[in-house]
């Protein structure tokens, strides 16, 4: 009866590292950590359409798991719970993808903060009302010069959109 019993668990051991063969693909994905991988894109500086193409890639690779790795299956003699590894790896994914739209988040706001400034100090510059001639003088100096500050701040301002269209 014992021997019948090894038998019958030496049958089911090629089923056990086909089985084990299915989860190989995602070993590097479970060496990684998702808040280290987005700091290395953020020291690289990726570009916001580089930010986004990881984004959408992540949340399809999510989708990829969720399709691929089934609940539960059968292995030889035993069914095994899979619906914990499937959401771990998933997971990953999905943190990822949510820590890089957490950088471009905070680039959006530092960049929106740093064009504010800029506007916030034409404004002042704009509100002090002049008391003498010199005073009106330099203010029109000062108002010709708007155009050039604004053109500066352009580049800025493009980027500010370019990240804000990514984030929605």
């Amino acid at each position: 009866r014992r021997e019948k019993l090894v038998e019958t668990v030496r049958r089911t051991l090629p089923a056990l590292t086909e089985f084990l063969e299915h989860f190989k693909p995602y070993e590097e994905l479970l060496r990684l950590d998702p808040a280290e991988y987005v700091q290395e894109k953020a020291r690289a500086e990726i570009a916001t359409e580089e930010a986004k193409q990881c984004i959408l890639e992540h949340m399809a690779e999510e989708q990829i798991v969720l399709d691929a790795i089934p609940d539960s299956t059968v292995v030889g003699l035993f069914e095994v719970s899979c619906a914990e590894i499937r959401k771990t790896l998933a997971s990953r994914h999905q943190k990822i993808a949510s820590l890089l739209q957490d950088m471009l988040l905070a680039r959006f706001r530092e960049s929106a903060s740093d064009t504010a400034d800029v506007f916030n100090g034409i404004f002042a510059q704009l509100r002090k009302a002049p008391k003498n001639i010199e005073q009106s003088t330099e203010l029109r100096e000062f108002m010709s010069s708007i155009p050039a500050e604004v053109l500066k701040v352009a580049p800025a301002i493009t980027s500010c959109i370019q990240i804000y269209t990514v984030l929605e």
